[in-house]
C-alpha cells in the first residue's frame, strides 16, 4: 500500500525518514542519499552515484558507504535486468516499504501524518520553490532550509517572489544563498507594502 502511495506521489518519505531516523538506524547522510534515490527511482530504477554526488555535494566515499549501509539495512536490493543479452544493474525499493509497513503495524495512527492531503498535492508551490532553490544553489537543501521554505510559503511567499529575489541578486552580483534570498525577499515585501 505504501509503495503504491509513493508511486502516486502521496507518501511523504522525507518526513518519514527524518521522524524515524533512530528506529531505522540511519544518519543524516543516509537520509539525504536515500531521499535522492527515492526521488530518482521512478524515472530510472537505478542508482547513479555521480548524480547523487553532484546533487548533494557529499564525497564519493561517503555516498558509497551510505549506499552499502542502506543495502545491508534492506532499504533496497540490486538485481540484474537483461536487455538483448546485456545485463544492467537496477534496484528495487520494495524492501524499504516492507520495512516501514512493519513500523506502521506498531503505530498505525502515524500513517495519516505521512499521507499528503489533496490540498498538499495540488499545492505545488512549495515543491516548485524547493526545486528552484536546489537548482540555483546546485545542491540538495538541508532539513533546516526545507523548514525555512515551508515557513516562507506559510507566510505567503510564492515561487514568483523567490524567482524575483534570485534575479535581483543576480543583477546585484551577490552570492545566491538562502540567507541572501531571505534578505532580498524582505526588501521586496517591504517595497510591496510601503
Amino acid at each position: 500500500m505504501l509503495e503504491k502511495l509513493y508511486e502516486l506521489g502521496y507518501f511523504n518519505y522525507q518526513k518519514f525518514l527524518l521522524d524515524n531516523q533512530v528506529k531505522l538506524g540511519i544518519k543524516s547522510n543516509d537520509i539525504i542519499i536515500f531521499t535522492k534515490v527515492l526521488d530518482n527511482y521512478p524515472k530510472t530504477k537505478k542508482i547513479k552515484i555521480s548524480e547523487i554526488k553532484s546533487q548533494t555535494g557529499l564525497s564519493l566515499n561517503d555516498i558509497e558507504k551510505s549506499l552499502a549501509k542502506l543495502m545491508e539495512l534492506d532499504f533496497y536490493e540490486i538485481y540484474i535486468k537483461y536487455n538483448e543479452g546485456i545485463g544492467e544493474e537496477c534496484i528495487k525499493v520494495t524492501p524499504f516499504f516492507q520495512k516501514i509497513s512493519e513500523l506502521f503495524t506498531e503505530k498505525p495512527t502515524e500513517i495519516k501524518e505521512l499521507i499528503k492531503t489533496d490540498n498538499e498535492v495540488n499545492n505545488h508551490e512549495v515543491y516548485a520553490i524547493i526545486e528552484l532553490l536546489q537548482s540555483k544553489l546546485n545542491r540538495i537543501l538541508t532539513s533546516l532550509e526545507l523548514e525555512k521554505v515551508s515557513v516562507l510559503s506559510d507566510e505567503g511567499v510564492t515561487y514568483q517572489d523567490v524567482l524575483k529575489a534570485i534575479n535581483s541578486l543576480n543583477k546585484k552580483a551577490k552570492v545566491i544563498s538562502l540567507k541572501n534570498i531571505d534578505i532580498e525577499l524582505a526588501s521586496i515585501f517591504k517595497q510591496k507594502y510601503d
